[in-house]
């Protein structure tokens, strides 16, 4: 072990590859406002001044060998939870099949994930309830073994600040994505060492406070779930007419929806036609709605019959090769991710290659719609991406202007057309959904004065619903925040009394270091 001082004593520096201080852990390059809750140039009565490294055993061995027969717990990377501190559904082993290659730890001992992302996502725990009180598990993990100077709920609660996480990612060594903390990062972190009793009555307090903890993030997780069932309530009363029934008493003798819909009907019919190409039927069974599923005043079309003639529910690109800088833009599902295009992720294809998909050239304000991988995201296209393209996994909306486009938009994102989209999608290794299909979506029209008054609702009862999403994250992050100013409350002196009664902590390392030497 390193040798620990009491109160003002010096800590060895260690290598060149970090820098530390009493109180902070700061890396070579780093600003000096990067610190970690470690040990203090004051610490508290009874406290002392060490090193993980003076306290805790790394990656020690087991001390006696179990039989090659016995059985053990394995903890793979997967079983060790990122929020609770334990080890879920550990798999059952013989210690022969896993006593080489594995790392070794018993009941008592904290593991801790030194690999990237697991190691900031928190992956640590106190190991308890193993069988016959023995495990093996990953590499990756960090084993520490209490020396009897403190208690492993302790030191866990140490390496799981997220200052501390932090300064730990920030000393990182290996390649990109393989990224792991450096023992010596681990081993030499400085560390204010309370007397023992108090490291119980701080792990008792921190209990408690966690438990409150745990019972406000189960309210607030809940919050998201009750966000969107709200707002696919507030879509599905919309699609049945529900959401403006009072509108409708008040506003009558309009115009019907029925006579829009013969409009539409007729607009295409004096083009052409609709043209089928080579889009498969619509499936069976899938398209039933039927005018006497909505209000009387409301009218009920396919979805091919809303886009403007001579732009049809089309798709894109099939194949548009290498990215040019200097060629066509054209829209894949993957840059809507969010339902909102990103332009920097925009590629761009030959003007030769988008020619031959010239139908599926985009306008501004046009609806975009995934067909194939994610079915039903949508977009809309901004003026940036104005005569831009799209590739086959997507399909053009080009709302007439008969319609209300945003109208549209909330009924296709509505739960009962979603439910059908999703009765019509097929495949195994990529699902996806046909034009033919899209085109058959069968939407409801109301009088065009119903449908602005419906969109003006949704997006009132939208925004409150953004701003409880908002304070829900404002909340959460304010927990956040107090859970980690708890923890540096605790490895401060801050969170309890100190009891000049306790042994003081000094004096507990040097009676372990005397028995160590004695070994």
């Amino acid at each position: 072990m390193n040798r620990a001082k009491q109160k003002g004593g010096a800590v060895p520096r260690p290598p060149e590859r970090e820098q530390v201080a009493a109180g902070r852990v700061r890396i070579v390059g780093e600003k000096p406002t990067d610190t970690v809750s470690t040990a203090r140039d004051s610490l508290p009565h009874g406290w002392a001044s060490a090193t993980i490294g003076d306290i805790c055993d790394l990656n020690p061995r087991l001390p006696d060998a179990p039989k090659p027969s016995t059985e053990i717990s394995f903890v793979p990377m997967a079983a060790v939870s990122e929020h609770t501190g334990t080890i879920v559904s550990p798999q059952t082993r013989k210690f022969r099949e896993v006593s080489k290659g594995y790392t070794q730890f018993r009941d008592g001992d904290v593991i801790w994930a030194k690999i990237t992302p697991c190691m900031e996502n928190g992956k640590a725990a106190v190991a308890h309830n193993l069988i016959n009180g023995i495990a093996c598990g990953s590499t990756e993990f960090f084993v520490l073994r209490s020396t009897g100077a403190v208690l492993p709920e302790f030191i866990y609660k140490f390496i799981r600040q997220v200052s501390y996480r932090n300064a730990a990612a920030r000393s990182m060594s290996g390649a990109v994505g393989q990224a792991r903390v450096t023992k010596n990062f681990l081993n030499s972190t400085p560390f204010a060492l309370p007397p023992l009793a108090e490291q119980r009555r701080i792990v008792a307090r921190l209990k408690k406070l966690a438990a409150r903890s745990r019972r406000a993030r189960a309210a607030l997780d809940a919050v998201p779930q009750m966000l969107a069932q709200a707002r696919q309530s507030l879509l599905a009363a919309a699609f049945r007419g529900e959401l403006t029934k009072d509108w409708r008493e008040k506003n009558k003798n309009l115009e019907s929806g029925t006579s829009i819909v013969k409009i539409l009907e007729a607009a295409h019919d004096d083009a052409g036609g609709h043209k089928r190409g080579n889009a498969a039927q619509a499936t069976e069974g899938v398209h039933n709605l039927t005018p006497a599923d909505f209000p009387k005043t409301w009218g009920l079309t396919d979805l091919l019959n809303l886009c403007s003639p001579g732009k049809p529910v089309t798709y894109g690109i099939l194949m548009p090769g290498p990215d040019q800088p200097n060629g066509v833009p054209y829209v894949r599902v993957a840059d809507y991710p969010g339902e909102v295009i990103n332009l920097k992720t925009v590629r761009r294809t030959t003007k030769e290659i988008e020619s031959n998909f010239a139908r599926a050239r985009l306008n501004t304000g046009d609806l975009l719609l995934s067909i194939r991988g994610t079915v039903g995201r949508m977009a809309i296209v901004p003026p940036e991406l104005h005569g831009a393209n799209i590739t086959q996994d997507t399909v053009r909306l080009s709302i007439t202007d008969e319609v209300e486009t945003a109208f549209v938009e909330y009924i296709l994102r509505a739960p009962a057309t979603l439910t059908r989209m999703q009765k019509a999608t097929k495949g195994v290794a990529v699902r996806g959904i046909n034009v033919g299909d899209i085109r058959a979506l069968q939407i409801p029209i109301p009088p065009l004065p119903e449908q602005r008054e419906i969109v003006s609702r949704l997006k009132r009862a939208f925004a409150r619903l953004d701003a409880a999403a908002a304070a829900h994250a404002a909340a959460v992050a304010e927990l956040d925040r107090l859970d980690e100013s708890l923890l540096a409350r605790a490895f401060t002196g801050q969170l309890v009394p100190q009891n000049p009664k306790d042994e003081p902590a000094a004096k507990l390392l040097d009676r372990l270091r005397v028995q160590t030497l004695k070994l």
